[in-house]
């Protein structure tokens, strides 16, 4: 089984939830993934991510689609 990367290897990238969605986001191709169940693919959409958005070393995701980024 593969190992998981760690976070030194992927900068940019981060999974966080709060209430009914749940995150994948890859800043470093300046996009994320929200959806209510990745398991099923429920409510999935990609939206593009603001530059100054971009390049957190981690994002904790907040009520009302809101995010905290660490830089």
């Amino acid at each position: 089984m593969p190992a998981i990367v760690p976070k030194s290897k992927a900068p940019g990238v981060d999974f966080c939830g709060v209430n009914e969605y749940y995150y994948i986001v890859r800043s470093d191709l300046g996009c994320y993934m929200r959806s209510t169940n990745f398991n099923e693919g429920k409510d999935l959409n990609v939206y593009s991510m603001h530059p100054s958005c971009q390049g957190g070393e981690h994002y904790l995701a907040h009520q009302d689609d809101l995010f905290y980024i660490i830089k």
